[in-house]
C-alpha cells in the first residue's frame, strides 16, 4: 500500500463522509500473471462479517477512490480492514506462483465528526476581563453521560455488595 500508509501502532483515521484514496503498487518481479479484475472492500475489524464494497476495478489499476458519504448502510465508528484481491480467486483464495496474493494488512479507523461546540464558563467575551469567575462547564456527549452513569452504578453496587 502506498496510500494510506500502513501503521499498526497509529492506524490512519478518516471521518465518515470523507473521500479516501487507496493507492497500491504491484511487485512486477513476482506478479507474472496480473489479475483481470480486482475487488476492493472493507470490513469492520471487530466483526469481519460486516463488509462494505469499495470498488471492482481492472487488474491493472493501482488506485481507487472511496466516497464514504455515499455508503449504504452507513459506516460505524471503529476500525476497518482493507482487502484487495483477484476477483476470480476471492478473498480467501490461494494464489499460485506468479499470481496476485490476496491483501488484507491495512487497518484504518473511521470516526463520526461532531460539530464544534464553543466552550462556556471560565473564559467568555461578555464577562469582566474575559473571566467569569464561575466554574467552567463543557458539554457532554450522550455516550459520555451514559458511561458516567454506568460507572457510578457499578461502583455503588460493588461497594454495597461488600457491605453485605
Amino acid at each position: 500500500m502506498v496510500q494510506p500508509k500502513q501503521n499498526t501502532v497509529n492506524p490512519p483515521l478518516f471521518p465518515v463522509g470523507s473521500n479516501i484514496v487507496f493507492e497500491w503498487v504491484f511487485d512486477n518481479t513476482t506478479l507474472v500473471f496480473p489479475p483481470a479484475n480486482l475487488t476492493i472492500e472493507v470490513a469492520l475489524t471487530s466483526n469481519p462479517k460486516m463488509v462494505w464494497p469499495v470498488a471492482n476495478v481492472s487488474g491493472t489499476a493501482t488506485s481507487t477512490s472511496w466516497k464514504t458519504d455515499a455508503v449504504v448502510p452507513s459506516l460505524f465508528m471503529g476500525f476497518y480492514t482493507l482487502s484487495v484481491y483477484d476477483t476470480k480467486l476471492g478473498k480467501q483464495g490461494v494464489a499460485i506462483s506468479g499470481h496476485l496474493m490476496p491483501y488484507s494488512d491495512l487497518q484504518f479507523g473511521m470516526y463520526i465528526p461532531e460539530p464544534y461546540v464553543p466552550r462556556t464558563g471560565a473564559f467568555c467575551n461578555n464577562c469582566k476581563n474575559g473571566i467569569s469567575g464561575a466554574t467552567s462547564t463543557l458539554p457532554l456527549r450522550t455516550s459520555q453521560v451514559l458511561q458516567s452513569v454506568i460507572l457510578g452504578l457499578s461502583t455503588f453496587i460493588a461497594i454495597w455488595g461488600l457491605a453485605l
